[in-house]
């Protein structure tokens, strides 16, 4: 694919999640798969990439709220999205492509019926 397929890609994904709060690999990594690339591959690059929507976001969000009253939620946020990361990464050679290309596929279809029936 040309250079600006993947600018514009890069663009349009990176406004959408910094705007929604959904993060990079709810929407980067199932649009990557369409684009053919592969599941673990996309995976990859899904996360790397929510690196530079979290921190911006983050950011702007944060200077708009009071930080100390919810400085648990944070603290508690990080402690477990780390063990996450770590238990995840050390189990990917177990995770089958086609089995995580569904899963994937399930929980963002759930995620938007919620968001469609909450609004």
């Amino acid at each position: 694919m040309p250079a600006l397929v993947f600018v514009l890609f890069g663009l349009v994904t990176g406004a959408v999640c910094a705007l929604s709060g959904a993060g990079g690999p709810v929407l980067v990594m199932p649009l990557l798969v369409l684009m053919g690339v592969p599941v673990k591959t996309a995976v990859g690059v899904a996360l790397f990439d929510s690196i530079f929507i979290a921190i911006p976001s983050s950011i702007g969000y944060t200077l708009q709220c009071d930080i100390t009253s919810i400085m648990a939620v944070l603290v508690i946020s990080l402690i477990s999205h780390g063990i996450g990361v770590y238990a995840g990464s050390r189990n990917t050679a177990l995770i089958k492509p086609d089995i995580l290309k569904k899963g994937v596929a399930v929980f963002s279809i759930l995620i938007a019926i919620v968001k469609l029936i909450t609004g």
